[in-house]
Parts: C-alpha cells; sequence; structure tokens
C-alpha cells in the first residue's frame, strides 16, 4: 500500500519494502522506504523519522546538531504542514499504530 505525501514543494512517494533498516529517506529518488514487517509504534516513528529527514532536505538543514529547542519547534511545524497539505495522513493510522485499518 504505497502512497504520496507532499513535504514542502516536494511529492515524497513512500513504499513499503523488504529491507534490512527501519526506513531510509532518498532525496535523489524523492522516496520514504519503510520495512514492509514494521507496524504499530515502530512503523509510526519510522514513518515520522523518514519524513523529517525529507523535511529537513526540502528546508536546506544540513547541521543535525541544532540546539533542542529550535529543533522541537522545527519538528512541530513541519508536522502541522504535512498534516494541513495531507489532510487525513495520520487518520489513516489506528489509535495502536497500524497502517489503513489494519494493513501493513
Amino acid at each position: 500500500s504505497n502512497f504520496t505525501i507532499k513535504v514542502g514543494f516536494a511529492d515524497i512517494e513512500v513504499k513499503h519494502v523488504k529491507m534490512k533498516d527501519f526506513g531510509e529517506f532518498n532525496s535523489l529518488e524523492a522516496t520514504i522506504k519503510i520495512n514492509e514487517n514494521l507496524s504499530g509504534w515502530t512503523y509510526m516513528q519510522t514513518f515520522r523519522h523518514e519524513i523529517l529527514h525529507a523535511a529537513a532536505f526540502v528546508f536546506g538543514i544540513s547541521d543535525m546538531d541544532l540546539c533542542e529547542e529550535r529543533w522541537v519547534d522545527f519538528s512541530s511545524a513541519v508536522f502541522t504542514m504535512v498534516e494541513r497539505d495531507n489532510l487525513g495522513i495520520f487518520d489513516r493510522l489506528n489509535k495502536d499504530g497500524s497502517l489503513f485499518g489494519g494493513e501493513s
């Protein structure tokens, strides 16, 4: 169940694939790859983590040693933007973190 999300100016394809890692963002391909075996809160945390990598790329932030307050401000703004630009994207997650009503 692949889908596309908008992060700033970029349309990022989210792919569920066989992989050793939890997930990865590829700026050249404009993709987020998530391990197809993840579910629940592990899936949700990985999804958000990769969205933040995509947002850092889109906004040109390469210095990941940002002070905590700046990072928190940036992160909350990113999630507000992503949720606003992709209405209902997080509504697709169940309260237990599973995607699309139980699909992984």
